[in-house]
């Protein structure tokens, strides 16, 4: 069962690298909203997967990237603005 799970954590990894790159583009202030279509999405596809399935931690830790990344921004414009 160990090679299933590397199977399953190779898989994750590479549909976590799919998800999360690329250019963000986006206004002072605000979110970037490809960041939040991530957040939204994967909260959607919580809703619809059992929660023993590995797909539920891939989007799982896709939501969680997701609003980590909002948080950074957030704290990044904040500090843009200080200045």
């Amino acid at each position: 069962m160990i090679f299933a799970y590397d199977w399953v954590d190779g898989l994750s990894s590479s549909l976590w690298g799919s998800a999360v790159s690329g250019m963000r583009r986006g206004a002072p202030g605000t979110p970037f909203p490809e960041d939040e279509a991530r957040r939204d999405r994967s909260t959607e596809a919580l809703g619809q997967v059992p929660r023993s399935s590995p797909a539920w931690s891939l989007y799982n830790n896709l939501k969680q990237g997701a609003e980590v990344d909002i948080r950074q921004k957030h704290e990044q414009d904040e500090e843009l603005f200080e200045e």
